[in-house]
């Protein structure tokens, strides 16, 4: 039991150290002169570097959920980062982290039963979406903040699909999400908008490069 409860702990901890750094991704991006599909898969490229001496292939589970796990956190990243780019960092995180609600939405479509303890948090996080699609104030827009909607639905969607993987070694796993990532964000960067990705890179001051590297 005191094993269990070491473990839970440990897990809260990880989870709120998890949000602190995501949530430190507003401030980062901001001062990076870079398109939000450029950038995003710019840092999945740094990102996967540094999972990299984690990765064992033959702890990662290759079946079917595989490919949609690759495709989930990519699209998680990507519209993440335009929603952080297109609407303010407040607006972008708060509806980036719905996720649990779309996870708890769908635990009910499951079968699980309610619990009166689990719905005040719930209502709050629709009270929140509510209020960040529609207020006024300036530095917000609608494409933003329905991208960063978005990441928090299939956020939801990649932390359901993850542990039907049955991978031994889930940080692998995030490895190859990253170069996939990688590879289709930069893919779509180059057809759904008019960049130059090399002059992009060379546009980059040298903090720019060190806040890429902190997200």
């Amino acid at each position: 039991m005191e094993c269990l409860l070491k473990n839970k702990n440990t897990g809260i901890v990880l989870v709120v150290a998890a949000a602190v750094l995501w949530s430190t991704a507003g401030a980062f991006v901001k001062l990076i002169d870079m398109e939000a599909l450029t950038l995003s898969a710019t840092r999945s490229v740094f990102a996967a570097l540094v999972l990299l001496p984690f990765l064992r292939p033959r702890q990662v589970g290759w079946n079917r959920y595989l490919p949609v796990i690759f495709i989930l956190y990519a699209l998680t990243c990507g519209s993440f980062l335009m929603g952080l780019r297109y609407t303010n960092a407040t607006n972008a995180v708060a509806l980036h982290f719905t996720s649990p609600l779309w996870i708890y939405a769908w635990s009910l479509a499951q079968g699980r039963k309610i619990r009166r303890q689990e719905l005040l948090p719930m209502l709050c996080i629709i009270c929140g979406i509510i209020i960040c699609i529609m207020e006024p104030k300036a530095g917000t827009s609608r494409l933003g903040n329905m991208t960063a909607l978005f990441s928090g639905i299939t956020f939801a969607a990649f932390a359901i699909c993850l542990p039907k993987n049955g991978s031994q070694n889930n940080v692998g796993v995030i490895c190859l999400a990253n170069i996939f990532a990688a590879f289709f964000l930069y893919a779509c960067a180059v057809v759904f908008t008019p960049v130059n990705i090399i002059a992009e890179f060379a546009a980059v001051s040298t903090p720019g490069w060190f806040a890429i590297i902190a997200l």
